[in-house]
């Protein structure tokens, strides 16, 4: 599939060849700095039809934002997901325009204090990113239809200072969040799925015992942490990925998870021996084996027989044909 079909790229001038239906694979339709207030109202009618397509607005590197607030969503009433890669955006009271719409929100790296106070008016909001210098982090507790979670570089225990009303399913973190040891708030029990990333200073992750809902576990570039920790009371766990964890030399922990069906594997100092010994004898649907060497992953494909897992992430919470929600103040179809 090629990335123009699941990407559409407009900018102003707005043409009609812009505007032109969306395939059914498309998943963006992105801005390449910013539009007219006209041309954003013509571009919703292109994303009316097609409920399941986020907007994205965004500049290239090194250049500035067209604008420091959020304004433009007055254009765009019923929009349902919204990814700002403006860096320079300093006012998010722009988001009341689709209070009652927005599912989907990502914010970019803020480069200044910019405060989450605006998002405690987002009504449905169910996925929502930011990373840097943001403040007021409590109000995403407010969220009540909050789900998951992607963060970069956030401050785990500011966060969860006080309860979610939310019910909290995936937690994506990348960079740093302030601890060595992973130490998970009472409201992320309910966890389906975590992602640990590119973290130099987590060293135990022993907390994950401790989500008895967990169904998938990706642990990526940790390079502090030198064990994995105990799998065995997680009855759910179908997906196990493993990458760039150069200190870890013991697969053993895998063994005992209960319900593991796929793994991925990649950048960890172990042999085909090792790898066969950890899985033989699982009841494993499929595995992606990266080693050393190819002679070791030739070695152990073959002696384990079983085929390559997705690339995919087919364990994400499904975000498909939701039913679309009237924005405030407009008429039912």
């Amino acid at each position: 599939m090629s990335a123009d079909a699941l990407r559409r790229t407009v900018r102003h001038p707005l043409t009609d060849e812009m505007l032109r239906p969306l395939p059914p694979e498309t998943i963006v339709v992105q801005v390449e700095g910013t539009l007219t207030g006209p041309e954003f109202a013509r571009l919703n009618e292109l994303l009316s039809g097609s409920p399941t397509v986020a907007l994205r607005v965004f500049v290239y590197s090194g250049e500035r934002s067209p604008a420091a607030d959020l304004d433009f969503l007055q254009h765009l009433p019923g929009l349902r997901g919204l990814h700002v890669d403006w860096p320079d955006v300093r006012d998010l009271h722009g988001l009341a325009a689709v209070a009652d719409s927005l599912l989907e929100l990502s914010l970019h790296t803020a480069r200044r204090k910019t405060s989450l106070a605006p998002l405690r008016q987002l009504t449905a909001v169910e996925d929502l990113g930011w990373g840097g210098s943001y403040v007021d982090l409590d109000a995403v507790a407010d969220l009540p239809s909050l789900r998951e979670l992607g963060l970069v570089r956030v401050p785990l225990a500011e966060l969860f200072s006080k309860p979610f009303r939310g019910s909290i399913e995936r937690l994506s973190l990348f960079g740093p969040f302030g601890q060595k040891r992973l130490d998970l708030a009472p409201d992320l029990r309910g966890l389906r799925f975590l992602e640990l990333q590119r973290n130099t200073a987590l060293a135990d992750a022993d907390a994950v015992r401790d989500l008895p809902l967990l169904e998938g576990l990706t642990l990526d570039t940790l390079s502090a942490l030198t064990r994995l920790p105990d799998l065995a009371g997680l009855s759910r766990l179908e997906r196990l990925e493993l990458h760039g964890l150069r200190r870890l030399t013991d697969l053993g922990p895998v063994r005992s998870a209960p319900a593991l069906r796929e793994l991925v594997l990649s950048g960890v100092p172990v042999t085909a021996p090792d790898v066969v010994a950890a899985l033989a004898g699982l009841p494993l649907r499929a595995a992606t084996i990266g080693l050393s060497s190819r002679t070791q992953e030739e070695a152990a494909r073959e002696q384990l027989a079983l085929p390559q897992a997705s690339s995919a992430v087919p364990w994400q919470i499904p975000r498909l044909r939701r039913p679309v929600v009237t924005p405030r103040g407009a008429a039912p179809e």
